[in-house]
């Protein structure tokens, strides 16, 4: 019953209650005693660990007598994992102490599991893979203390950085795992995903997490340790709110685990941090470390004092700095590498001491990939020359471009974007004070947009992009240290553009886009719209004198804009005289360059509830005779897939749903249901044209690294050659002429860009709506 209880905990609980019941009416102490383990264990496995401590007390009284040492033997080792799982480890170790001189042979491999447990748990990692592996190798061992044993020796030779061995333990554990029930096999699931992600395989880590939770659900089991791996998982990936709310949520099923419930929170620490929350990760960091002591969990409590200093970094004192010196000297005797390489890093970015940063670079060059790039920060900032910085630089961001192209998705993408922010500030640092244009391009190039599956090629060079501009000019923005730069890269020289602060030019695109969403709202007064009308010209005025004056451009030249993260809300359109288009890179843009041909096939969708969309599609329809034209209630989400999915211009005419904090569930509405950034993005194929007529469809939301998803990066990244989407709120109805102009182009083979700009001419920016209309619009793509 007491194996039962073990690997299948919520089945067997009903059964070793009944057993205790009839062991305590017989009044045989064995029996008793045996029974008592067993309904302790089931409790233990549905984290009652109280009521399972108060069963084992009772255990180890009742067999007491010199004829039942075996009994008080296991008895002793049960309560020893319990203890040590309520942060009692002194009385665990007294525990398991006893025991070693009562057990059987038979019985020797349960009391080595428990010893290693604490061992580890103590920080003493070694010691307890010493015994781990007697465990495997022992005779006597059964499968469930075999499978048990490969299992932790995984965790611990994960945590120490040495992967292909983790990786093999945890596969001869997960082999022989669904024989051992149903919470170990959920269990040793949860780890093996926990592995695979520390050795760098994020993809087969997160299927494997997607399983556990499975296998812990259908067992009914406590998911505090599941949340626990998942938020590590997570954090990894840098899906980092996620990855706090599954920390948190794993606080709070720890609720009754104290051991386990401290290292959750020391997660939650470090993610508050790094979501930028320093204040309020320094208070929960010293709140864990305080638990780690009392525990006697020496390593635990360093590393939750290591990071209590580190999110204080902007005002450490000296003596502090010292203090997080021998901390990161603890970690790294500890075997604890990740963690000493973070706070050697903080140490040396504090003092800018070139020791520190050189042990964080040596430390992490035996790490995973991740790790890896924190070593390459480290030399970077320890690096005596420009030279030097760009050396680090260009070989962490190939490293991390290595780890982003075995994502499975552009989200996952973007965020791996991510790790490589601060050596992508610092390359840009290091190649602003040379003045070469060419060199700051390239970086640029290397730092943004590597999610879409078209930036995987190499960086284009200059010379190669000025013949896909074909005459026309780019200019790729940056900020760095809050200063806005620019790259302009006309049909005869390049140049490199300091146009200060950035925050002026962020604050005066949210003006403008506040301003059109009042010039846009139907039925305001008069004198409300004369006002928005006078404030949305003097912000376009005020925006263009910011960004693009200061460049000396030929004023009706094309224009492909690569704006930075900051500026990509801004309407790039309406402050240019000339045909203007927007693309994540120069790298992208240049991949949609090509020969535009008239449309052979068109879909025209019209949405629900948007009369004016019944309309317009409608009324260009008789500008292509031919095409599939879906109006409610035929314009469902499957018939939009299909027909879009079969065009070489799809004309979307419907409301738009923008989810900031999801962007691939941000939504077109249709009839009967809505079609999703993920829905578009997962299609084989889509329209070298697209028209999206929707409210805020050019909508994206940013990611550290030069990064974003929405409904424009979903299409590029499909093939999508030339995109027209909105920036705003669109008026009803009065986008039906600029349409009816732009289809009149499109219909020829222009690309959109210039079809656009065809159409605009022909707007009365008197008009409130057509004002809007005029500035609403961005095209995407050179196609």
């Amino acid at each position: 019953m007491h194996k039962h209880a073990g690997s299948d905990p919520v089945g067997a609980l009903p059964h070793a209650l009944q057993l205790l019941a009839e062991a305590r009416q017989a009044g045989d102490p064995a029996a008793l005693t045996a029974a008592l383990r067993a309904a302790a264990w089931a409790h233990r496995g549905t984290s009652a660990h109280r009521t399972a401590l108060r069963l084992l007390d009772e255990a180890v009284r009742t067999s007491a007598a010199p004829d039942l040492a075996d009994h008080l033997a296991d008895a002793l080792v049960s309560r020893a994992a319990v203890l040590s799982e309520l942060g009692r480890t002194d009385a665990a170790q007294r525990d398991l102490s006893r025991a070693r001189s009562l057990v059987a042979r038979s019985r020797r491999p349960a009391l080595a599991l428990q010893q290693a447990t604490l061992l580890a748990n103590l920080g003493r990692a070694e010691e307890a893979l010493r015994l781990l592996r007697l465990v495997e190798q022992d005779a006597a061992s059964s499968l469930d203390e075999r499978v048990k044993a490969a299992n932790n020796v995984a965790v611990l030779e994960s945590q120490l950085g040495r992967h292909a061995a983790a990786l093999r333990h945890v596969a001869a554990a997960s082999a022989e795992a669904p024989a051992a029930g149903p919470a170990t096999e959920a269990g040793v699931t949860s780890t093996a995903a926990w592995v695979h992600v520390q050795a760098g395989r994020p993809v087969a880590g997160i299927a494997l997490f997607e399983r556990a939770g499975t296998l812990y659900a259908a067992a009914g089991l406590p998911l505090g340790e599941h949340y626990t791996e998942y938020a590590d998982a997570l954090a990894d990936l840098r899906l980092l709110p996620e990855a706090l709310s599954a920390a948190e949520r794993a606080v709070t099923e720890l609720a009754q685990t104290p051991l386990m419930r401290a290292e959750a929170q020391l997660r939650v620490a470090r993610l508050l941090l790094l979501t930028g929350d320093g204040l309020q990760a320094a208070t929960v960091a010293r709140k864990s470390a305080r638990a780690f002591r009392r525990q006697g969990r020496t390593p635990w409590a360093v590393r939750a004092s290591a990071l209590a200093l580190e999110a204080q970094a902007d005002s450490l004192t000296a003596a502090q700095l010292a203090a997080l010196r021998r901390q990161a000297a603890a970690l790294r005797e500890h075997g604890l590498l990740a963690e000493a390489v973070e706070a050697y890093l903080v140490a040396g970015r504090v003092s800018g001491r070139a020791a520190d940063l050189a042990e964080a670079g040596r430390l992490a060059s035996r790490g995973p990939v991740l790790l890896r790039l924190k070593g390459r920060v480290a030399g970077a900032l320890a690096a005596g020359s420009p030279e030097q910085v760009l050396r680090h630089a260009r070989a962490g961001l190939a490293d991390l471009a290595r780890h982003r192209d075995a994502l499975p998705s552009m989200e996952l993408r973007a965020h791996a974007s991510g790790h490589g922010v601060e050596l992508g500030e610092l390359a840009m640092q290091a190649v602003l004070p040379s003045q070469r244009p060419a060199a700051a391009l390239a970086w640029m190039e290397r730092t943004r947009a590597a999610a879409l599956r078209t930036s995987s090629a190499a960086v284009l060079s200059v010379a190669d992009l000025r013949a896909a501009l074909a005459g026309a000019t780019l200019v790729e923005y940056a900020v760095v240290r809050g200063t806005l730069h620019a790259v302009v890269v006309e049909p005869t020289r390049t140049r490199l553009v300091a146009l200060g602060p950035a925050d002026d030019a962020v604050r005066g695109g949210d003006a403008l886009l506040f301003a059109l969403r009042r010039l846009a709202r139907a039925g305001a007064p008069a004198a409300s719209q004369d006002a928005a009308r006078t404030s949305t010209t003097s912000l376009l005025a005020r925006l263009s004198a910011r960004l693009l004056e200061p460049l000396g451009l030929d004023r009706s030249a094309p224009l492909v804009v690569v704006p930075a993260g900051p500026l990509q809300h801004i309407p790039w359109t309406p402050l240019h005289d000339g045909p203007v288009t927007v693309a994540p890179s120069a790298t992208v843009w240049a991949s949609t360059v090509g020969a535009v041909a008239p449309p052979r096939t068109v879909a025209l969708v019209a949405g629900p509830e948007l009369p004016g969309a019944v309309a317009e599609v409608s009324a260009l329809a008789e500008q292509h005779p031919g095409a599939t034209c879906l109006q409610p209630p035929h314009s469902t989400p499957a018939a939009t897939l299909e027909a879009v999915e079969r065009s070489d211009l799809a004309h979307l005419a419907c409301h738009g749903r923008i989810r900031v904090d999801n962007p691939l569930f941000s939504s077109l509405v249709l009839t009967d249901g809505a079609l999703t950034v993920q829905e578009l993005g997962s299609r084989t194929r889509t329209p070298p044209q697209v028209v999206l007529a929707a409210c805020d469809s050019a909508v994206q939301t940013t990611y550290a690294g030069e990064e974003s998803l929405g409904f424009v990066s979903a299409l590029l990244d499909r093939g999508t050659r030339g995109l027209l989407a909105s920036t705003v709120l669109l008026p009803d109805l009065d986008v039906v002429p600029l349409m009816r102009r732009l289809h009149a182009e499109l219909v020829r083979g222009t690309p959109v860009a210039s079809a656009l700009h065809t159409a605009r001419s022909g707007l009365d920016l008197g008009s409130p709506g057509e004002l809007v209309a005029s500035c609403a619009f961005q095209a995407y793509g050179a196609g």
